[in-house]
Parts: C-alpha cells; structure tokens; sequence
C-alpha cells in the first residue's frame, strides 16, 4: 500500500512540474511577445524618416512551439542594413540596435522575475 501510494505521489509531484512548465511557458511567451513589441516600436520611433518606407517595413514575427518562444524584428527594407550600419559613403544611422539596447534591461528583469530571480 505504501509503495502505491509513493508511485502516486510522484505522478502528482510529475503533474505539477508539467504544470508549472506550462504555466511558466504561457507567460514566458507573454513576455517575449511584449518585449518583442516594446522593441519594434522604438526601433520605428528611431529609424530615420524620408518617404516613411522603411520605418512602415520593420516588422515583427513571433515564433514558438511548447517550451520556446521568440521574436524576430527586421526591416523588410533592403537598405535598411545599410542605414543601420552605414557605408563608406554615408554615416551610420542605427534604429535597431539602440532599440534592443534601450530595452533589454526590462526585457531580462521580466524574465528574472519569472524564474524567481528578481
């Protein structure tokens, strides 16, 4: 009987871990999903403006499966590299990285405060 009963509780120890996996992946998810957003915004908000193409062609993918969640954020534009990093001819001009580096700081307190590190 006893023995039965250990066997039952580590099926429910193993039904709360996988819970509490879940439960930390749908708000891991939130948060890159958020952050992602944060991101892009400011990086829009940093880009620079002639026609507006390029600011309207940064874009923002979200993807994932049970236990990874990320977030891709480009410019569609094919000059937009070009811009950020510049050319021998033209200064650079970045958007995206002052975006990520303005952002990451709450990005990781988020995640820290999520694993309990925070």
């Amino acid at each position: 009987m006893s023995r039965k009963n250990g066997v039952i509780g580590v099926e429910n120890v193993l039904k709360m871990i996988n819970k509490g996996l879940t439960e930390i992946t749908v708000e891991h998810r939130k948060i890159v999903k958020k952050h992602g957003a944060i991101i892009q915004k400011a990086a829009k908000n940093g880009a620079v403006v002639d026609t507006g193409f390029m600011r309207n062609q940064i874009t923002l993918k979200n993807h994932g499966n049970k236990f990874v969640s990320t977030t891709t954020i480009t410019s569609e534009a094919d000059y937009g590299i070009y811009v950020e990093k510049g050319t021998i001819r033209m200064p650079a001009q970045p958007y995206m990285k002052p975006a990520y580096d303005s952002n990451i700081a709450a990005f990781l307190d988020d995640m820290n405060r999520l694993v309990g590190r925070g």
